[in-house]
């Protein structure tokens, strides 16, 4: 017999949609200047995005663990992977035109999508061997890192030495070991005879209808964030990266003449990369700004 629905479930994916609205929304006012343009590069919004997507990994494993008690869980179950694999294939198109140096080519559906087929190897495995596993894929790019992996080919396993250029990057490793967390968690749940509590019916609605509303929430903020920012006065003028940087450099107690050479060099390199302009409008994605961040170290130390 088909098991019921649960709406918990359900509604826990909707809360989860509802933080990705809040973490992207950001994200496209930064990018169009309507907030502090550095603050999605700021460490605690980054691990406020992996808590998210750890949230949609692991319940879609747990997903996958109730649908398992089907007596024939096989065609849904293709069904359901067709459907990620084509929405997929359309963030990946998409990148590549709204951000074409920084495409998605392995995001979370990637992620999801691959998991997936890989996850019927653990839905009816002993338990010991799940949580060895996702113990093992969690950490593993602790423990293995391999410059022959950095290929973009490979670079999808996660255990390479460099971090590609990609909006949404969620590798294999460590993050299918979060949807066998998710397995692990469901099935231990599932045995001790847990009850979800059901949540608000609009949440539930949510969260039946989340690949849909994935695919279609941010073209539509981003659309009205743009809309608004066309609204809204354009800033008096540029930031004036280079003061900005004389100022910071020699508030850490630097002599000027070296903050100023530093500063220089640094000015030097993004204008040779051609990233001089975008530095100045606030629109560096998040591989430029770690190539800012590099030049600003080696600069620093040519510097002093």
């Amino acid at each position: 017999m088909t098991p019921a629905r649960l709406t918990g479930l359900d509604a826990a994916r909707g809360a989860a949609l509802c933080a990705m609205f809040v973490y992207h929304l950001v994200w496209d006012l930064g990018f169009y200047q309507l907030v502090d343009p550095a603050m999605p590069e700021q460490a605690w919004f980054k691990w406020f995005g992996h808590t998210i997507a750890s949230i949609f990994l692991a319940l879609a494993g747990a997903g996958l663990v109730l649908a398992w008690r089907r007596a024939n869980p096989w065609p849904a179950f293709w069904r359901r992977l067709a459907m990620i694999g084509a929405a997929a294939v359309a963030v990946t198109l998409a990148s590549l035109w709204f951000t074409p140096e920084a495409p998605i080519y392995f995001g979370i559906l990637h992620c999801i999508a691959l998991g997936s087929l890989l996850a019927p190897l653990f839905l009816r495995a002993p338990l010991w061997i799940v949580f060895l596993s996702a113990a093992l894929v969690l950490t593993a790019p602790l423990m293995v890192q391999m410059a022959a992996l950095d290929a973009p080919a490979l670079s999808w396993l996660g255990l390479g030495t460099i971090y590609p250029d990609s909006e949404d990057f969620r590798p294999l490793s460590p993050w299918f070991g979060v949807m066998l967390a998710g397995i692990f968690g469901a099935r231990v749940w599932q045995a001790r005879g847990g009850i979800l509590p059901a949540g608000p019916d609009w949440l539930a609605w949510m969260g039946r209808h989340s690949l849909v509303i994935y695919l279609v929430h941010q073209p539509v903020l981003i659309g009205l964030v743009a809309l608004a920012a066309m609204a809204l006065p354009a800033p008096a003028s540029a930031p004036d990266f280079a003061g900005q940087c004389r100022t910071q450099c020699q508030a850490g107690g630097t002599d000027a003449a070296k903050c100023a050479r530093a500063c220089g060099c640094i000015v030097d390199r993004l204008t040779l990369e051609g990233l001089w302009e975008r530095t100045q409008n606030g629109h560096l994605n998040s591989a430029e700004r770690e190539q800012l961040n590099g030049y600003a170290l080696q600069c620093g130390r040519e510097g002093g």
